[in-house]
């Protein structure tokens, strides 16, 4: 970064050089110059490239000699400074190829313009072990992702991964967040080692965008209720996960075995998802047997939870006409999901 400051410099101050040496020749050359004369006695000065021809008419003029003797004099001043800020401008862009910092800053640039572009994605702030596992499920399931990460190595085990964006940056800034579409983001997942970090990112995430859903790693027992009373959705502990995980491999390892199948199946991504009827869509007002679902696109319908409703009802009757807001935890492949939201089941949490 501080070799692009310095770059950014140099050049700046070469168009300032460049400033002052035509408005310099105009001033020297009288009413009768052009600026295009002058800018082209600068050109071939800071340039060094020499001229059998004087295109300024001071020395046409009665004091033409005084006047070409002081445009001699400036003259030197924008060489001697026109040639000392050349060379420092390719001194710097080299060091800025050689270190690669210039291949760096152009990828930024790209995936910044990339991520301006994104809606509806998710941020993913801290990329450990527990980290680049939510990024992996995220991509499978085909939900644009961007990933903030202090660390440019980790960030690189993302090469390669076609819904996954990045940037390099400390994810309790505010820029950063902002830099990685916030305002457009659907929801916020917060994995960094530290509660406090977590908490704070929290808070400033929910100052930019109120209505964004956060999920957050839970270290400290104490942790949970300070995240949800800053605006976390949800906070979850890797100790308590792990726990129960180990308690149910023990007494139903069939049911647990049927989850891990799922998950780490290599042929197909099946996994357990959610659809939310939108108002207006091709699904609202259906009953089970009229969506069709399993028929369109081989997913099953497990349960459903009414919009205002704190209960989920599972094995829905065939009955049941679901309304707008109505969410379905239903079950297939991640793409057949995917389908299923495009053909107006709306978006998913």
């Amino acid at each position: 970064m501080e070799l692009q400051g310095r770059l950014r410099s140099a050049v700046l101050f070469l168009v300032l050089l460049f400033g002052v040496g035509t408005f310099g020749y105009k001033f020297l050359g009288g009413p009768q110059t052009t600026y295009l004369d002058c800018f082209y006695m600068t050109l071939i000065s800071v340039t060094t490239i020499g001229y059998g021809e004087f295109v300024l008419p001071a020395a046409n003029s009665p004091t033409g000699a005084i006047e070409l003797e002081r445009i001699r004099y400036f003259t030197v001043f924008i060489i001697i400074c026109g040639v000392g800020t050349l060379a420092y401008v390719m001194t710097t862009l080299t060091a800025l190829i050689v270190e690669g910092e210039l291949t760096t800053l152009l990828r930024r640039r790209k995936m910044e313009r990339a991520i301006g572009k994104l809606r509806d994605h998710y941020i993913v702030c801290g990329l450990g072990e527990t980290g680049y596992h939510i990024v992996e499920e995220l991509e499978k399931n085909l939900h644009p992702t961007v990933v903030i990460d202090h660390n440019p190595e980790r960030l690189k085990k993302l090469e390669g991964l076609k819904h996954v964006l990045h940037l390099t940056g400390d994810a309790t800034d505010e820029d950063i967040l902002r830099a990685a579409g916030i305002e457009s983001a659907r929801g916020v997942i917060l994995v960094l080692p530290s509660d406090k970090d977590n908490l704070f990112i929290t808070v400033t995430a929910k100052q930019i965008k109120a209505d964004v859903r956060i999920v957050a790693k839970g270290i400290d027992a104490k942790a949970k209720t300070k995240l949800v009373k800053a605006g976390a959705d949800a906070v979850v502990a890797p100790n308590l996960i792990g726990g129960r995980r180990m308690a149910s491999e023990m007494v139903r390892p069939t049911a647990v075995g049927f989850l891990d199948t799922m998950l780490r199946a290599q042929t197909k991504t099946l996994r357990i998802d959610e659809l939310e009827i939108a108002r207006g869509s091709a699904f609202e007002g259906k009953s089970l047997p009229e969506l069709r679902l399993k028929e369109q696109f081989g997913i099953l319908v497990l349960a459903f939870k009414k919009n205002g409703d704190d209960e989920m009802q599972f094995n829905p009757p065939v009955s049941e006409r679901f309304l707008s807001g109505t969410r379905l935890v239903v079950m297939g492949d991640a793409r057949d999901i995917h389908r299923a939201r495009e053909a107006g089941a709306a978006k998913s949490s």
